[in-house]
C-alpha cells in the first residue's frame, strides 16, 4: 500500500462526514424556515379571521339596518346601513392586498362572487316598497352571509389553521345584532311578527352556543365576557316581543329605544371590547409556549452539530496507518460503525426527549407546537437514515432489484380479495386472460388498491361492481378500471390527480391523496393514467391506465 492510497482513503472520509455535517445544517435550516412558514400561515390566518368577523358583522348590520329603514322611514336606519356598506368594503379591499397563494386567490374568487350576490340584494333591498319585499330580501341575504362565512371558513381550511376563538367571538356579535334588529323591525311591522319572532329565537340559539364556546375555550366564567349584559338585554326584548303580541306595539318602542336600553347597549359594546383583548393576550400566550418546545429542539440540534464535528474532527486527527490493504478496509469499517453509532446515540436521545415532551406536555402544548415537535422527529429520521448510509459506504453490496415477473390476473385477484371482506357487498370482474408483465409488486399494487379504494369510498350503491379489463398494446398494458358509482363530471377530470383534490369532504380517511399518488407512481415507471369522460350522461367512473409490460 501507497502513502497515496491512503492519503485518497482519508479524504474521502473527511469528504463523506463534510457532507454529513452539510446536510445536517441544511435540516436545521429548513426546519427553522418550516416553523416561520407556520408563524407565516398563523398571521395571515389570523388576519383573515378578523376579516371573516368584521365582514360578516357589517353585512348583518346592512342586512337589519336596511330592513328597518323600510318599515320605519326613518333615515338614520339608512345612513347607519351605507356607513357599515363602507366598512363592509373597505375591510374587504384591505384583505385582499395580502400576501396569498394561487389556491388561496382561487377561494378568494368564490367569495368576491358571494359579496357581489350579495351586494346587489342589498341595493334592491334599499329599494323595496312593503314588509313582504323586506322579508323575501332578508331571507335572501341570509342565504348569501351564509355562503360568504362558508367561503372564508374553506379558505381558514385551506391555510390549515384554527383560530375559532375571534370566530366565536365575531359570532357573538353577528347575533346580537340580529337580535336586537329583529325586535327593533318587529315593533313596527307588526304584520310579520312571526317572521322577526322566529329569526329572533334562532339567533338567540346561536348566541347561547357562542358564549358557551368561548367561554369554555378560554376557561372564563359566562360572566367575565358579556353574558350578564346580554341576558338584561334579551330580557327587555322578549319583553317587548310579548307588547307586540298583545297589540301594544307602542310599549314595545318605548321600551326598545328607551336610554336604559341603550345604556346596555354600551355597556354590552365596553364588555365586547374587553373580551377582544382577552382573546388577544390569549393568542399571545399560545404564541409565546410554542416558542419555547423549538428553542430547546434548536440547542439539542446545535448539539448534535457539535458531536459531528467533533467526530469528524478526532477523524481528521486520526495518524494511524495500516500496512495491509485488508487491514485498511477493515479499519474503514470500524471507523464507520463506531461514528455510525455515536451519533446515533444523540439523535435517540433527541427522539426520546421529544416523545418525553410529548407525553408529560403534549395536553398543554399549542397544536404549532406539537408540530415543531414531528418537524424535529422526522429529521432526525432522516439524519440517521443518512448515518446508515455512511456504514454502507464501507461494505460493497448490490441493491437488490425490486422488479419480478407476475401473473396480471393472480396479482389482481390478491388485491381485490382483502376489499371483499367489507361490509358492503363488492363484486369484481376480472381479465380471465393470463397475461404477464414484469414489474414492482409493491408499486403495482399501490396503483390499484389507490384506485379500487376510492370507487369503493365514494359509491352511492348497495351492491359496488368494478370491472377492471387488461388489453395487450405493442410493449404495453392498457387497463381499463370502471365502477357504477355517482361518475365524475367531466369538468373535473384533470383536477381529480392534483394534490389535495377530492370531490368530497376533507377527513382523516379522505385526503384528496390517492389519485395524486396514483399519477405520480404511474408516470415514474413510463405509464399514464386518464379519466374516460364524454358528453353523454354516464354512470360510474372510467379510468384508463397504460402501464409498460416491462419495467426499468
Amino acid at each position: 500500500m501507497t502513502w497515496q492510497n491512503f492519503i485518497g482513503k482519508d479524504k474521502l472520509l473527511y469528504l463523506i462526514f463534510s457532507l454529513a455535517l452539510i446536510c445536517l445544517v441544511i435540516t436545521c435550516f429548513s426546519a427553522y424556515q418550516n416553523v416561520q412558514k407556520i408563524e407565516n400561515q398563523k398571521k395571515t390566518s389570523l388576519k383573515l379571521m378578523i376579516t371573516k368577523g368584521t365582514v360578516v358583522s357589517n353585512a348583518r348590520i346592512m342586512q337589519m339596518s336596511a330592513g328597518l329603514f323600510i318599515v320605519t322611514k326613518d333615515q338614520k336606519w339608512y345612513k347607519r346601513a351605507n356607513d357599515s356598506k363602507s366598512n363592509f368594503q373597505k375591510t374587504l379591499y384591505k384583505f385582499k392586498n395580502t400576501k396569498l397563494n394561487k389556491k388561496s386567490r382561487y377561494y378568494l374568487k368564490e367569495i368576491d362572487e358571494f359579496v357581489y350576490q350579495f351586494e346587489e340584494t342589498f341595493d334592491a333591498l334599499l329599494q323595496a316598497k312593503t314588509s313582504k319585499e323586506v322579508i323575501q330580501y332578508d331571507q335572501l341575504l341570509d342565504q348569501q352571509i351564509t355562503s360568504i362565512n362558508d367561503g372564508f371558513a374553506d379558505l381558514l381550511l385551506h391555510l390549515n389553521e384554527e383560530q375559532l376563538l375571534i370566530q366565536r367571538q365575531a359570532e357573538i356579535v353577528q347575533n346580537d345584532e340580529i337580535l336586537s334588529m329583529s325586535a327593533f323591525i318587529a315593533s313596527y311591522d307588526t304584520t310579520n311578527l312571526n317572521y322577526w319572532e322566529e329569526k329572533y329565537m334562532h339567533s338567540d340559539q346561536q348566541l347561547a352556543k357562542a358564549f358557551e364556546n368561548l367561554t369554555f375555550a378560554l376557561k372564563l366564567d359566562q360572566t367575565s365576557i358579556t353574558s350578564e349584559t346580554n341576558d338584561k338585554l334579551l330580557e327587555t326584548e322578549k319583553l317587548a316581543f310579548a307588547a307586540i303580541r298583545n297589540k301594544q306595539s307602542s310599549i314595545a318602542k318605548d321600551k326598545l329605544f328607551s336610554e336604559d336600553y341603550q345604556q346596555l347597549k354600551d355597556q354590552y359594546n365596553i364588555q365586547t371590547g374587553k373580551a377582544n383583548s382577552i382573546i388577544e393576550h390569549y393568542l399571545s400566550m399560545l404564541q409565546s409556549k410554542a416558542t419555547r418546545p423549538f428553542k430547546l429542539l434548536m440547542l439539542l440540534g446545535l448539539l448534535l452539530i457539535f458531536a459531528l464535528v467533533y467526530f469528524a474532527y478526532k477523524i481528521a486527527q486520526s495518524e494511524k496507518q495500516v500496512e495491509i490493504k485488508t487491514e485498511e478496509n477493515y479499519e474503514l469499517e470500524q471507523y464507520s460503525r463506531i461514528v455510525s453509532h455515536d451519533l446515533k446515540a444523540p439523535l435517540r436521545n433527541i427522539s426520546g426527549f421529544l416523545t418525553l415532551l410529548q407525553r408529560k406536555e403534549g395536553d398543554h402544548l399549542s397544536n404549532e407546537s406539537l408540530e415543531y415537535i414531528d418537524i424535529v422527529k422526522d429529521q432526525t429520521v432522516q439524519m440517521s437514515n443518512m448515518i446508515n448510509g455512511i456504514l454502507k459506504l464501507s461494505q460493497v453490496s448490490k441493491n437488490e432489484s425490486t422488479l419480478e415477473k407476475i401473473s396480471v390476473t393472480k396479482q389482481l385477484k390478491l388485491i381485490t380479495e382483502p376489499f371483499l371482506a367489507d361490509n358492503r357487498t363488492i363484486k369484481f370482474k376480472l381479465p380471465k386472460k393470463e397475461i404477464d408483465m414484469t414489474c414492482s409488486k409493491i408499486r403495482f399494487s399501490q396503483i390499484f388498491q389507490n384506485l379500487i379504494s376510492n370507487a369503493v369510498k365514494y359509491s352511492d350503491k348497495d351492491v359496488v361492481h368494478i370491472d377492471i379489463t387488461a388489453k395487450e398494446t405493442n410493449e404495453q398494458l392498457t387497463f381499463n378500471i370502471k365502477d357504477n358509482g355517482p361518475g365524475i363530471k367531466k369538468e373535473y377530470a384533470e383536477r381529480i390527480f392534483g394534490l389535495f383534490q377530492t370531490l368530497g369532504p376533507k377527513s382523516k380517511e379522505n385526503t384528496g391523496l390517492g389519485l395524486a399518488i396514483v399519477k405520480k407512481v404511474v408516470e415514474s415507471v413510463g405509464g399514464r393514467i386518464r379519466l374516460l369522460t364524454n358528453d353523454q350522461t354516464e354512470e360510474g367512473a372510467n379510468f384508463e391506465l397504460t402501464l409498460p409490460r416491462q419495467w426499468s
